[in-house]
């Protein structure tokens, strides 16, 4: 009996802990390597820390056994530095848990270790070994659950996944199981077929364990992904609406300045009859109007221009200098909506961060030119170092994500970048020929 729970005790604490703790960290976690699956990032967590794990159950309590931990724990943030592409304090935080859950997880099991009679004792060659370490991987892998989705609750800005709660039945069942087994399959002298049964069951609820959270992370994976595409689709219909309202405007005041123009007309006739009482005062009147009506000249493009001065007014408003060089004529080879969506969504960055500088530093420049096949726009803006309190928050996050699709829609690109105060963003397009 004592070589069956050595091995058991080494499947357990050398093979299953640490690839459910890899498992969990995956769900916390950008993968360097978006083709690797979790299952096989968790494996390459196992076969890291295998070594070091037999080397300490052969040497407990020798000079190895702590040396070889220290060296667990080395590989363990190793393990994070190559397989994830975070920030390194957010790899540090996620190992930080694991060592505050490693040891809560104990604390919490034995009391209830302890209510079976059983006494602990950190012998791999040990029945009671093998209550304990099944009692903290159950626990434990409860308490991860709850961490990651607070944790992408926070850092992701993602809902806990629906139904999260029917999670916590697997490991209440299976610690009751626990105690049955204790109780049943336990007796003066253990039967062989009887434990390993027991011990069959147990691994494959751990396995349930593992697939079920599985399940339920990527439900909420997927949860977030169809809350995004729904915000992206959302802000395009508003970018659908702002496109039709400026075409409506642009032609209203097509049509406004081609009736003044008429008025106009009639008006010098009048006066050229000898009117000049009645008609003297309507000229500088309608000269004035239509003044007031004139789109500014920003570039030969009528929706860019129609963009540009309602952002221009934005940009007044804000106390804010705006200055732009568009080499930009009508673009057949672009749709206006989209020509309206990136200028909008430039502008509006850029507006939103130029606003939060000092009054006496709020400058925009924007520049477009047309070089062989590619239109390249250029949208720079003092804005203040890029923090987790500066970005933008809810649908305003969503302007860069258009962006980036638009240019993917064209063969080109979208790229941002911040130095010395000023943050630049550059979108390239491929202007192709429509037949």
């Amino acid at each position: 009996m004592r070589s069956f729970y050595f091995w058991v005790n080494f499947v357990i604490g050398g093979i299953l802990y640490p690839y459910g703790i890899a498992f969990v960290w995956s769900f916390m976690l950008t993968s360097r390597w978006k083709k690797c699956s979790k299952f096989l990032a968790a494996t390459a967590m196992v076969l890291a820390v295998l070594g070091p794990g037999v080397v300490r159950i052969l040497d407990i309590g020798g000079p190895l056994f702590v040396l070889m931990e220290i060296v667990q724990l080395i590989l363990f943030i190793l393990y994070l530095g190559i397989f994830f592409v975070d920030p390194w304090w957010k790899k540090l935080m996620t190992f930080v848990f694991f060592v505050v859950l490693a040891h809560a997880a104990e604390i919490i099991v034995l009391p209830f270790f302890t209510s079976m009679g059983l006494v602990y004792n950190f012998d791999f060659g040990t029945y009671e070994l093998f209550v304990f370490q099944t009692l903290c991987c159950i626990v434990n892998l409860s308490l991860s659950t709850v961490l990651v989705m607070v944790w992408n609750a926070v850092t992701k800005r993602q809902r806990p996944p629906r139904n999260a709660g029917v999670f916590l039945l697997f490991p209440i069942s299976q610690l009751l199981l626990m105690r049955n087994v204790n109780r049943v399959y336990i007796p003066e002298t253990p039967v062989l077929h009887q434990m390993l049964f027991a011990t069959l069951g147990i691994a494959l609820s751990f396995v349930a364990d593992l697939v079920f959270f599985y399940l339920l992370m990527a439900q909420g994976e997927r949860d977030a992904l169809e809350e995004q595409v729904r915000e992206l689709e959302h802000m395009r219909h508003v970018e659908q609406l702002h496109y039709q309202s400026v075409e409506a405007r642009r032609k209203e005041l097509a049509k406004i300045r081609h009736d003044f123009n008429n008025q106009l007309t009639v008006a010098l006739h009048l006066a050229g009859e000898g009117f000049n009482d009645q008609s003297r005062k309507i000229p500088e009147e309608l000269k004035e109007k239509i003044a007031k009506t004139k789109e500014y000249a920003w570039c030969g493009n009528a929706v860019v221009n129609a963009v540009l001065e309602e952002k221009a007014a934005d940009c007044r408003r804000e106390k804010i200098i705006f200055s732009a060089e568009l080499e930009i004529g009508n673009e057949n080879e672009i749709e206006p909506i989209h020509l309206c969506s990136i200028f909008s969504n430039l502008m509006d960055n850029a507006i939103r961060a130029a606003s939060k500088c000092s009054e006496t530093d709020r400058r925009i420049s924007l520049r477009a030119a047309r070089k062989g096949d590619y239109l390249h726009i250029k949208a720079e803006n003092t804005a203040l170092r890029p923090t987790k309190e500066t970005r933008p928050k809810g649908r305003h996050g969503y302007g860069q994500e258009i962006l980036r699709d638009i240019a993917a829609q064209y063969n080109g690109e979208f790229r941002t970048e911040w130095s010395d105060g000023i943050y630049t963003a550059v979108l390239s397009l491929e202007l192709i020929k429509t037949v």
